[in-house]
């Protein structure tokens, strides 16, 4: 069923390429993204798809996502905020039944893609879609796809080899390899796409601009932290920390999110004894969130690992200070000393960090104004720009590679030469055969023209002078005559000679084929003959030495039976020799004994 999609790829890519609309690389492209998750879900992938989606669409491009229906109760289709959604079931590769489910997405996807035909397709984090934007990429080989690696994605790749095989198709076939920071796009992503580039996420400024309402209030002072409770996040070390850093009594900490170490660290403020300063109320509005960021009076990331650290340009557009763990992607937008300090991943580093910061406000408050400068470089407006280059390119590639009209031409090409070529040379075949004929035509049309001056020089010397001007003018008009009728005798020559040649090249044509294959049938009963005939002196050789070993096995039959009788005779003579002189010696002994015996007596 896989190759059956695999070879789909010339059929299905050509329909693609003739359907898709011409428009360069303009302003306008119609845009597919493909990504694990999205809107109603919450999270930091999900949040920033949805805003390079609406600036991509804002800035008069025509969107469409396509993302995983996960939980399953989510609709097939449907639009949020003017963002058009279908839903597939994209199922990572397991050993369970409902992997089977996942399979139904890889007809579905490369079927939107055709009905869509889109200027470009852009994979965001390739993990449960991964195998389905695989057999979609080597289907649609016309359309140029974007990857683009989030985090966690590209840690996936040196963890598991079932990324590898897949992600690798991906990036191999695809026009652009993206990373959402320098971090993700050289150190993670180095030894798969070296040439990958950064389109960092970007920030909306004027939700975290503190409002004046809550400026006129005094808010209670706390520390601020948030994220998925999960171990590489880092919230037991920050709970820790805090409860080991002198700190005022009055300062709180509070963790929003929700995650599978909820209960593991909310057990640990309670064993720390600093439930009443500790606050996890587990997830929160985007609305809320966002108050919080602008009511903190220090943002904290402790994450073991980060890729990106999203929430960092969160609290730097809330003009907050920052003290983070230097790992991943954070030291790209946290300048030490600057717009914040980094620390290492370490309760007790990291509460030395917050100590400072609580006790130099003032040095606190310049950081937090400065991470709002370099906030103000990183818009969503200007992300969306990076990916409309990135798009832009990817159609150059793809153009130059195959063409406006596509790759099937250029195959085609060798075959549409083949028949003008035959045509040429058909053309100076028939140029050189009424060459040869005009030739002949000319060198009889000589001939007769000799001839016709012999006679004229005839006539010319029989009669007298007199005649000779009459003769000449008679002459005259005869030649006038004769050259007419001579043209158009030579013409209907030349047609009837020209048809003969016709006819007796098709003749020769017709008798050389004949030739050909009596000579083709004779070698061939040649050849039958001869392999009759070699097996035949092969058979009759055989036949031969069989008689000849037959004869020698008889021969040396006969020698072994002659050589048995001589031994026998021989056995048989010393036998008999042997009894001859045992006889005489028993009658010379009786002899003897005679004598002794009566000389006895």
């Amino acid at each position: 069923m896989f190759r059956s999609f695999l070879q789909a790829e010339d059929s299905f890519g050509k329909r693609i390429n003739r359907g898709r609309r011409e428009k360069g690389i303009g302003n306008s492209m119609k845009i597919i993204a493909i990504t694990d998750s999205y809107a109603p879900n919450i999270g930091g992938l999900e949040d920033g798809l949805e805003r390079i989606m609406a600036h991509l669409q804002k800035a008069g491009n025509d969107v469409l996502v396509v993302a995983a229906r996960n939980p399953p109760a989510l609709p097939a289709e449907e639009t949020i905020r003017g963002i058009r959604i279908k839903r597939l079931f994209f199922i990572r590769p397991q050993i369970s039944p409902k992997w089977l489910i996942g399979l139904t997405a890889i007809p579905q996807l490369i079927g939107i893609i055709r009905k869509e035909k889109p200027d470009v397709v852009n994979v965001h984090f390739p993990h449960s879609n991964a195998l389905a934007s695989c057999f979609a990429i080597s289907a649609c080989g016309r359309v140029p796809f974007i990857i683009t690696f989030h985090g966690n994605d590209a840690v996936f790749l040196k963890k598991s080899r079932l990324s590898r095989a897949l992600v690798g198709h991906l990036i191999k076939n695809a026009k652009g390899v993206t990373g959402v920071s320098d971090f993700v796009a050289g150190s993670l992503l180095g030894d798969f796409a070296p040439g990958a580039l950064c389109v960092r996420s970007g920030i909306d400024l004027n939700e975290f601009d503190l409002k004046e309402e809550a400026q006129k209030k005094a808010p209670a002072r706390f520390i601020y932290a948030t994220g998925r409770f999960v171990y590489k996040k880092g919230f037991d070390v920050l709970i820790k920390a805090f409860s080991h850093a002198k700190i005022p009594d009055e300062m709180k900490l509070v963790i929003t999110g929700d995650g599978q170490e909820w209960r593991k660290c909310k057990k640990l403020v309670v064993d720390l004894g600093i439930g009443e300063r500790v606050q996890m109320p587990g997830f929160v509005s985007r609305g809320r969130l966002r108050q919080l960021f602008r009511e903190c009076e220090l943002f904290v990331l402790p994450s073991r690992e980060e890729p990106l650290g999203a929430v960092v340009i969160e609290a730097m557009a809330a003009k907050k200070p920052i003290v983070a763990t230097g790992v991943g992607g954070v030291p790209e937008r946290i300048m030490h000393g600057r717009n914040g300090l980094l620390c290492r991943p370490e309760e007790e580093d990291m509460a030395k960090k917050m100590e400072w910061m609580i006790s130099h406000q003032h040095q606190a408050r310049q950081m937090g104004l400065e991470a709002r400068r370099n906030a103000e470089s990183e818009t969503w407006e200007k992300t969306a720009e990076g990916y409309v280059k990135v798009y832009k390119n990817a159609i150059k590639k793809m153009k130059e590679e195959f063409g406006s009209e596509g790759i099937a031409k250029k195959e085609s090409g060798k075959k549409e030469n083949e028949p003008e070529v035959k045509a040429e040379i058909k053309s100076e075949e028939e140029e050189e055969k009424i060459k040869t004929k005009q030739n002949r035509g000319e060198s009889i049309s000589k001939s007769a023209a000799q001839e016709e001056g012999k006679n004229e020089i005839k006539k010319e010397d029989a009669g007298g002078k007199g005649t000779e001007i009459n003769e000449s003018d008679e002459t005259g008009k005869n030649e006038t005559e004769r050259d007419g009728k001579m043209n158009s005798q030579e013409d209907e020559d030349e047609t009837e000679k020209r048809e003969a040649d016709e006819k007796e090249e098709s003749t020769a044509e017709g008798e050389m084929e004949g030739k050909i294959e009596k000579e083709k049938s004779e070698t061939e009963m040649d050849g039958e003959t001869k392999s009759q005939e070699e097996s035949e002196t092969e058979n009759g050789e055989a036949d031969r030495e069989n008689e000849e070993n037959a004869a020698e096995e008889e021969a040396k039959e006969e020698i072994d039976t002659k050589k048995g009788e001589t031994e026998r005779d021989s056995k048989t003579k010393s036998l008999e020799e042997n009894s001859s002189m045992m006889e005489d010696e028993e009658k010379g002994s009786s002899i003897e004994d005679d004598g002794e015996g009566n000389k006895a007596e």
